[in-house]
């Protein structure tokens, strides 16, 4: 039956009159357990107490809340003057109590002023918060998180238990795709059998380089067998041997879970927070809240928050890393990450202003003048090659063209950008101007052409194999000495 919501005031107020025995000794908790809302209205307005507790401090307001009866709450602080603040003998409040009951009831929730409630701790140290999380009520963690302005929102990651299981539909790199547009960066080409074949004869080549690196040793034919590709089997351990060669990794395990106890916060949370969950979302890692990778990557920032100074954390931040955290534990890919904002990969440069992000265009248009003047002419023509920053640049250098390409060629890409670091963006930048050049050389429109640059292969009817673009851009690979006299500019 739906409860009015509009509930007449008391008239005519009687002596209080016992109808029938009541069963838990409190005639009060007896009707809220039976759940009328008419007979607790006449059970107060006819002088009835309300304000007891049972043995376990528990008030009729927190039975209420618990029980998810929106109807009874309303009487019990409208006629009843109840205290929403009022604690159980467990130090539990009516917002824990509604947590606890798993009644994910927003009237209730509103109606007892949470704001006043939602920080409050029971004597074993968790504030409501926690509950709704562990017993998986999302929209009270919402209204929760948006009552508190999402500065709790770490406990969300901290105490999500969720299983990852890959699912059977999940392709070779773990994304789900269907046939939307969102999709399409992540669709594979089936392997043929001669890949299949050629990546197994590769296996035992990689095998023994990696022995070498193991020793420091790099095989003189590692970068060639680098840019023409690596078995899927031996990335995750390259990774690490390539990143962190120089870091003390048990210092930094231990500072990584330091800085992630349960109840710390950081100023970049609630950024962060909106950041991972726009991140890989048709990964089956990514796709449970709170949970998985999206736990690691929120872990990783929060805790690089807390140990680096002025971290300026910004939408896109996470991209880089959010590759890592495919392939590597959580301890390998926060070490990579913490080498990410070094000097090497220069990505927290990158993301404190604008200042690299436009010395890197910059770079690339003197380069582009120098290699292709025709196509940095027309670019001129178009009103491109002059601008400050042309919008695409950002899905270029800032985030490592992570969003430019479909994710087989960005996984290659980023294998040479953990080898050789920043000064591979560069060589990525100039192979694409590369094949687009005759596309380009025949636009007329600026507008589309840059909105098209963001994913600049679209642009081409026949676009590179995955294994021609990296030849190419082996073959014409920058050298870091060049962009570093550039850089001087």
């Amino acid at each position: 039956m739906e409860i009015d919501k509009k509930i007449e005031p008391c008239i005519n107020r009687q002596p209080a009159v016992i109808l029938k025995r009541s069963v838990t000794g409190n005639m009060a908790f007896d009707i809220i357990n039976n759940g009328d809302v008419n007979e607790l209205k006449n059970f107060i307005c006819n002088g009835g107490d309300v304000k007891s507790k049972n043995s376990n401090g528990i008030t009729t307001l927190m039975l209420a809340c618990g029980s998810g009866n929106f109807g009874m709450v309303k009487v019990l602080l409208e006629f009843g003057k109840m205290n929403i603040t009022d604690r159980d003998n467990k130090g539990r409040n009516c917002l824990h109590h509604l947590c606890l009951g798993r009644h994910e009831n927003p009237e209730i929730f509103h109606i007892i002023q949470p704001r006043f409630l939602i920080q409050i701790k029971d004597n074993d140290g968790k504030i409501p918060l926690e509950y709704a999380v562990q017993l998986q009520l999302p929209l009270l963690v919402k209204l929760i998180l948006d009552i508190g302005n999402y500065t709790d929102v770490k406990l969300c990651y901290d105490f999500s238990n969720n299983v990852i299981v890959k699912p059977d539909n999940a392709n070779r790199y773990g994304f789900v795709v269907d046939s939307t547009e969102k999709s399409i960066p992540f669709i594979l080409a089936q392997q043929t059998k001669q890949q299949i074949k050629q990546m197994t004869l590769r296996l035992p080549k990689w095998e023994n380089m990696i022995l070498l690196l193991k020793k420091g040793v790099f095989h003189p034919k590692f970068v060639n067998r680098m840019y023409k590709g690596m078995p899927d089997e031996v990335r995750s351990e390259v990774w690490k041997l390539l990143l962190l060669k120089d870091v003390d990794y048990e210092t930094l395990k231990d500072e990584f879970n330091r800085l992630n106890q349960p109840y710390t916060k950081t100023p970049i949370d609630k950024q962060l927070d909106l950041d991972v969950k726009r991140t890989f979302q048709l990964h089956y890692t990514y796709k449970v809240p709170y949970g998985g990778n999206q736990k690691v990557l929120f872990n990783i920032f929060h805790a690089l928050a807390s140990r680096t100074e002025n971290l300026e954390f910004t939408q896109g931040m996470t991209c880089a890393p959010s590759i890592l955290t495919l392939f590597l534990d959580e301890y390998s890919s926060y070490a990579g990450t913490v080498q990410f904002l070094g000097e090497k990969y220069r990505l927290k440069e990158m993301f404190s202003n604008f200042n690299l992000l436009t010395r890197c265009w910059n770079i690339t248009r003197l380069l582009l003048q120098k290699r292709n003047p025709k196509l940095a002419q027309k670019l001129k023509q178009l009103g491109i090659i002059d601008q400050p920053l042309p919008f695409f640049i950002f899905d270029w250098h800032y985030t490592w063209f992570i969003n430019a390409f479909n994710f087989e060629l960005v996984l290659r890409i980023f294998d040479v950008i953990i080898l050789e670091g920043f000064y591979a963006l560069f060589s990525v930048a100039d192979t694409v101007f590369h094949f687009l050049e005759n596309e380009i050389l025949n636009v007329q429109n600026t507008n589309v052409l840059q909105q098209e640059l963001k994913t600049p292969l679209v642009l081409l009817k026949q676009p590179p194999t995955v294994n021609q673009f990296m030849k190419y851009m082996e073959k014409h690979k920058i050298k870091s000495s060049e962009i570093d006299s550039l850089l001087k500019l």
